[in-house]
């Protein structure tokens, strides 16, 4: 027997064909196709550099640099969603005092530095390749700014 929540409690509901037959085959079969549709109509998801490497083994990897997308805005464009919902989630504090937005301006601090260093490690990991990336993506974090 199955439990479903319901109104702050747990009632008991049958395991009937229709949840057997739902978790069998509708879940599997909806969850996947969106999957299943990429793997038989390929989508080409931009421009990217193939970048080579050696690691501290000796070994030569590659890594793909995207510069498309979210990626072509800038080099870390994915800092500035979680900035911005740490400033929403302080906005109903209003502006009666700054200590609300301790935990915003700490973030940003956090995430520009760990920008920064990310930028340095990349560097010198990739040398020509990270100097080819960031002429083409030329912000390190909020387009048009920084």
């Amino acid at each position: 027997m199955l439990l479903t929540y319901a109104i702050l409690k747990f009632e008991p509901s049958d395991s009937g064909f229709y949840i057997c037959w739902g978790c069998l085959v509708w879940v599997p079969s909806v969850y996947t196709s969106p999957g299943m549709y990429l793997v038989n109509h390929p989508v080409n998801l931009g421009t990217q550099i193939v970048a080579s490497y050696q690691t501290t083994n000796g070994d030569t990897k590659t890594s793909l640099l995207l510069t498309s997308g979210w990626w072509g805005l800038s080099r870390h464009f994915h800092y500035v969603p979680e900035i911005l919902s740490s400033f929403f989630w302080t906005v109903p504090a209003l502006f009666n005092h700054c200590l609300p937005y301790f935990y915003v301006v700490f973030l940003t601090i956090l995430l520009l530095d760990r920008a920064k260093r990310d930028d340095d490690r990349c560097r010198s990991k990739y040398g020509k390749y990270w100097k080819l990336y960031c002429d083409k993506v030329r912000y390190r974090v909020v387009p048009g700014i920084y």
